[in-house]
């Protein structure tokens, strides 16, 4: 299309479309979304913070104040500029001009002349469904319309509209509202991370209002397919070009859920990596480069994970993958990255598709694998809690996941002398939370079953205990790191009193909150670069592996490359990153811990820490 971009917005406001469009044009970049033709929310990567300053400025909003907001919004889901205006922080006309003025900025981006500019409309059909109340018409607000930025709050201009670069890293404040585009198309040469403000599940998470604001935030991408040529079967022909490492910059890519069930893992673990990046660009980068992530959205469908690995890899032209998450794309994900060359580091995911011995070249992970967690559960079960072997049962995803986790406590039935075939066990399909079947099937056997094993996301884990404790069954439910903790807890205790009780997470890092130089680190790095982020398990083990692969980058040297990198991680041994277990990746095993940790649940929400064995 030979339109401007601007042409190319105008046309879709005609349509009354909805959905993201995005623009690239000189290194900076713009997110519209469109709700019926008119627009609900826009960012531009140079001003990631203009709407919460705006407020600032204008309103007299102080930090405090909005941190509470966004605690409140969250909690409710309600728009948070519905609880500012509830609670008499900014009035309606206040929470419009700072909404018009992030806007404005944006379309500033748009309407910028340029022959390089690149644009993309994800269309977005379900927007138009959502009740948003404050929204733009696109005219009104283009070429000039809409009110020129004060030059107190947009500092110069060099030409026509242009704004100055704002503080703050474009990555994980744009990200949070365009998701995964909106940090994943990001600029491809400004300086990221430097105090970040992450609203991935805060401040914008809740922002234009209800479902609409829980799709931006988890990242509306379906994966952009790759533009070039296809066998019939699908596999791409051409070769990849390799891209060097930047003299300024070293992007790395992520594709992950954030949409649909799963989309807070995957909202998580991009935080994590994140602050894990601004951290380290902050004191410098590595030798002097900065970080920078790309996070696409996968829906957790492997279909869609192998389009969006090709946009990383073969458009996007990142470095390496980092913090994938999810089993079900993860074959698709990690083939497609050997074949490629490209390293496949630290996925959120415990599948032996990422535990293979001896292991893929390209291929390092820092977590346990399901097996080791399931196995773990069981021995806790049996040895600290005097389960009887065949009173155990198992509740997993229909998937290779599932299928992961059942080899564990397969594999633990037969130390302990139990037939596996005799052991109850149920499923359930990816990417629901229809656990009927499971639960009337549990309640079956509840004359022989004393605890359930399981292997799920959090809400089908969240259905399955509220639904097993409804029948009024007293049963231990022990659950693996992946189904985030925080998100079930929160689930639980909404639930009521009771629902709670009996209820064990395995976890691949210590307790969030603790006093471990770890946990100490990441909770500093959490609060300094994020506005309303409370620890976490899946972002505290996305800084990990972010830290394990700065500590990875920094060993590969000045100038690396993905043999480097290689090279480096295969030479790491027993490092100390603070949680009380070394990790350490060697040619022969590129799984850098072993270690597993116990929590239980508390009727507050919180998780103590408890012995396994």
């Amino acid at each position: 299309m030979n339109d401007s971009p601007l042409s190319q917005l105008l046309g879709l406001a005609d349509s009354a479309a909805s959905g993201e469009f995005v623009c690239e044009i000189d290194g900076a970049e713009a997110h519209v979304f469109l709700q019926s033709g008119r627009i609900a929310w826009a960012s531009d990567s140079r001003h990631p913070r203009a709407f919460t300053q705006h407020l600032k400025e204008h309103a007299g909003l102080d930090a405090g104040s909005l941190e509470e907001a966004i605690a409140e919004a969250r909690r409710s889901h309600v728009p948070i500029g519905e609880t500012l205006v509830a609670w008499k922080l900014a009035t309606k006309e206040q929470v419009r001009a700072a909404l018009r003025y992030q806007i404005d900025l944006a379309l500033a981006v748009i309407e910028q002349p340029s022959a390089a500019a690149k644009a993309v409309f994800l269309p977005r059909p379900q927007y138009s469904k959502l009740d948003v109340q404050l929204t733009f018409a696109v005219q009104e607000l283009s070429s000039g319309s809409a009110g020129q930025p004060s030059a107190d709050a947009a500092g110069p201009r060099s030409q026509g509209r242009q704004p100055a670069e704002a503080e703050g890293d474009p990555g994980v404040e744009n990200r949070a509202r365009g998701a995964s585009v909106a940090s994943s198309v990001a600029p491809p040469a400004r300086s990221p991370p430097s105090p970040v403000l992450n609203r991935s599940r805060g401040l914008h998470r809740v922002l234009i209002g209800g479902a609409l604001a829980a799709l931006l935030a988890g990242a509306v991408v379906l994966g952009i397919a790759r533009r070039g040529s296809h066998s019939p079967g699908g596999e791409e022909t051409t070769a990849v070009e390799k891209s060097p490492a930047s003299p300024s910059e070293l992007v790395f890519g992520m594709s992950a859920p954030f949409s649909g069930t799963t989309k807070d893992l995957g909202s998580a673990m991009r935080t994590g990596v994140e602050v894990a990046f601004a951290s380290a660009n902050d004191a410098g980068g590595v030798h002097g480069r900065k970080l920078r992530l790309v996070a696409l959205d996968d829906e957790h469908d492997p279909s869609h994970t192998i389009q969006v690995m090709r946009e990383l890899v073969e458009n996007r032209k990142v470095f390496g993958i980092v913090g994938n998450v999810g089993t079900a794309g993860a074959t698709a994900a990690l083939r497609y990255a050997v074949e490629k060359k490209v390293t496949f580091f630290g996925a959120l995911t415990g599948s032996e598709v990422v535990h293979k011995k001896p292991p893929e070249r390209y291929v390092f992970n820092y977590r346990p694998s399901f097996a080791e967690e399931t196995a773990a559960a069981v021995r806790y079960l049996v040895d600290v809690r005097r389960v009887q072997p065949s009173q155990i049962a198992v509740f997993y995803q229909d998937d290779e996941m599932g299928q992961a986790a059942l080899a564990g406590v397969r594999e633990q039935m037969h130390d302990l002398k139990q037939d596996p075939a005799e052991l109850v066990h149920v499923t359930y399909k990816r990417n629901t939370a229809d656990v009927s079947a499971a639960v009337s099937q549990i309640g079956k056997e509840q004359n022989r079953v004393r605890a359930v094993v399981l292997m799920a996301t959090s809400q089908a884990a969240l259905q399955f205990i509220q639904q097993v404790k409804d029948l009024g069954l007293n049963l231990i439910l022990t659950n693996v790191s992946e189904v985030n903790a925080s998100v079930l807890a929160e689930g639980l205790v909404t639930a009521g009193a009771g629902y709670t009780s009996g209820v064990v997470v395995t976890q691949v890092v210590p307790l969030p909150g603790s006093k471990a130089s770890a946990a100490l680190e990441y909770q500093a790095a959490l609060a300094k670069y994020t506005v309303g982020e409370k620890p976490d398990f899946v972002t505290f083990e996305g800084f990990i592996v972010g830290r394990l692969l700065v500590e990875g980058l920094r060993r590969a040297g000045k100038d690396p490359t993905t043999e480097a990198l290689v090279t480096a991680l295969e030479g790491m041994h027993d490092l100390d990153l603070g949680t009380g277990a070394p990790i350490s990746f060697g040619s022969d095993d590129h799984q850098g811990s072993h270690k597993i940790w116990g929590t239980e649940l508390q009727p507050d929400g919180s998780y103590r820490a408890i012995r396994l064995e």
